[in-house]
């Protein structure tokens, strides 16, 4: 990434074909500070928006997040493309798989992604990844991840602390019925 890249916050483009996995890469990018991120649901389209921006210059890509297995154009012909095109050909390219298998896996390397992602995989295995491709980001992304790590942290206290104060009332409703009975009885 470039030096003038590091003065602005990161521009990020995720393609996939299904839209819950696009959500869920945006929102670990979220929970990591990374807020600027576009989505294509093809690699024709990823395409589209990689190509015009490097020309334009204005707002570039700093980073791409691909599925390998789309309709149309898929996450490997993109790859190429991107290889191909002298203004994207440095561009950091993740490739996300559900192909484990070696051959998989040296094939994309050899294609030129920068990283690769076997499904499933979790926020902090994504933060990793881009903090090998830019380390200047180490500080701001560990920062976001401790926070994120606090609030759900406390997200989960609440809810085990409400399901005590549930457990408690139905503890209760349940020795009143039961009282209830008894004086019935």
């Amino acid at each position: 990434m470039t030096e003038s890249n590091q003065k602005r916050p990161l521009r990020v483009l995720i393609a996939d074909d299904m839209p819950a996995m696009r959500t869920i890469v945006r929102e670990m990018l979220e929970n990591i500070g990374i807020l600027r991120s576009s989505e294509a649901e093809d690699g024709e389209i990823a395409w589209r928006l990689i190509h015009e921006s490097a020309l334009l210059g204005e707002d570039p890509y700093d980073l791409v997040i691909v599925d390998w297995k789309m309709p149309g154009i898929n996450g490997m012909e993109l790859l190429k493309a991107v290889r191909s095109f002298s203004l994207t050909r440095g561009l950091p390219f993740v490739m996300i798989t559900a192909q484990a298998d070696r051959y998989s896996l040296a094939e994309a390397r050899h294609a030129g992604a920068s990283e690769l992602l076997v499904k499933p995989f979790v926020g902090d295995q994504l933060a990793q990844v881009i903090i090998e491709l830019n380390p200047a980001m180490e500080p701001g992304i560990r920062r976001k991840q401790a926070s994120h790590r606090a609030r759900g942290q406390i997200a989960e206290q609440k809810y085990q602390d409400q399901a005590l104060v549930e457990a408690a009332e139905d503890r209760a409703a349940l020795q009143q019925l039961l009282n209830n009975k008894k004086k019935a009885a």
